[in-house]
């Protein structure tokens, strides 16, 4: 599962223009007296040794939510909640050895030229996916793969992720762009 550099190249071009003409609704800095009880109270529940860092509120589905960002031990941790306490997402960084094999795998074939610069796990309801912020020259890029070792999303870091392939790139069944002798019919 090898993806062609100008692949990426080319994608993070993309997502560049996107970040430049997004006007998604940024996440605002608040004081974190200013977040609601019922979020206080469920981060208190969930994680009752982190220290709070700083807080945020945002958008989130045409609803107001509040982050709260906070370190536990060497865990950096992100959790989203909605003004009522119920729970969004939960990131949380981890080491690159703690990544599913398969991932792992997909990790190196996919970025192998890059400089892993942070790894993240996401959870949202039931669903796990991991996020790789990477350098490599001058492009940052944020990748992000299922528990198989599927990309799901590339971006440019800081971008808004877009899906894999949606800036029109013909991709191959292991998600990379096909190459010349693909696309000619040739074995790889």
């Amino acid at each position: 599962m090898k993806t062609n550099m100008a692949f990426i190249s080319q994608f993070c071009v993309g997502a560049l223009l996107l970040l430049a003409a997004s006007a998604s609704a940024q996440e605002q800095e608040i004081e974190c007296k200013d977040v609601p009880t019922a979020v206080r109270t469920a981060f208190q529940k969930a994680y009752p040794n982190a220290t709070i860092k700083d807080c945020a509120k945002e958008v989130e589905d045409d609803k107001t939510a509040y982050e709260i960002s906070s370190t536990e031990g060497k865990t950096r941790r992100d959790i989203l909640y909605y003004e009522d306490g119920a729970l969004i997402v939960v990131e949380e960084t981890i080491d690159a050895t703690d990544l599913p094999k398969d991932v792992q795998q997909a990790v190196s074939d996919v970025l192998a030229d890059h400089k892993i610069e942070l790894v993240e796990k996401l959870t949202r309801d039931d669903t796990v996916t991991y996020e790789i912020k990477s350098q490599h020259a001058d492009v940052a890029l944020e990748i992000v793969f299922d528990g198989n070792g599927k990309v799901l999303k590339i971006a440019a870091a800081g971008a808004e992720a877009s899906p894999a392939g949606e800036e029109g790139e013909e991709k191959s069944e292991s998600g990379g762009e096909k190459d010349e002798d693909e696309e000619e019919g040739g074995e790889k």
